[in-house]
């Protein structure tokens, strides 16, 4: 990912993560999220101190022989390549909860999405599976602007009103093709809380 200090505007084009620094001059740090299924999904509103990580099976995997892709995380229950997901995104003001929480849920599948975002008290995080369906939290909704509408499977999660950080309020345009996307938008700092990282968590 790359990213400008005096902009505000973030573009994340594959697995990766980033944290946010400053205000961006007063307005949220935008961040393109990639399309597993190719593209820029939309973006997500990031406030000062906030984590983003995401993770898939677009950027690095291997084909099987009938064609699908093998990614590069395995699943410790199989020994084999975790299936079920094909991207995964966590925000979170803590750094190493986002990571790991990102390969927890990749690994869990849609079955284990709902049963992991609890455990690990994640109140921003969403899913695409290989199907083309989305999982997402109500909070991680309210920062998503989407290119395309994946299809829903459930109604979001309410995990609480924020992302175990800063809570902002988005007004913004989101202009994308294929290779690129650029966000702008203004946001209000409305709270600032202290995030708390699950110690433990089960997959």
């Amino acid at each position: 990912a790359g990213w400008s200090r005096r902009s505000g505007s973030v573009s994340a084009t594959g697995n990766g993560w980033l944290v946010a620094l400053g205000d961006g001059d007063g307005a949220p740090w935008q961040v393109g999220l990639r399309d597993p299924f190719g593209g820029v999904l939309g973006g997500v509103a990031l406030a000062d101190g906030e984590a983003f990580f995401s993770t898939g099976n677009y950027s690095k995997f291997r084909e099987s022989p009938t064609g699908a892709r093998w990614s590069h995380i395995l699943d410790p229950r199989t020994g084999r390549p975790a299936r079920g997901a094909a991207a995964v995104a966590v925000l979170h003001a803590d750094p190493v909860l986002a990571d790991a929480a990102a390969t927890a849920l990749f690994v869990a599948g849609p079955a284990g999405f709902e049963r992991i975002a609890r455990a690990m008290r994640l109140g921003c995080t969403l899913m695409v599976t290989e199907e083309n369906e989305m999982l997402v939290t109500v909070a991680m909704k309210a920062r998503l602007q989407l290119l395309r509408d994946p299809i829903p499977l459930g109604m979001p999660l309410d995990l609480g009103p924020d992302c175990g950080g800063a809570t902002i309020t988005i007004s913004w345009t989101l202009i994308s093709n294929d290779t690129d996307c650029n966000l702008t938008g203004t946001n209000n700092i409305l709270d600032q809380s202290a995030g708390l990282a699950a110690l433990s968590y089960g997959i």
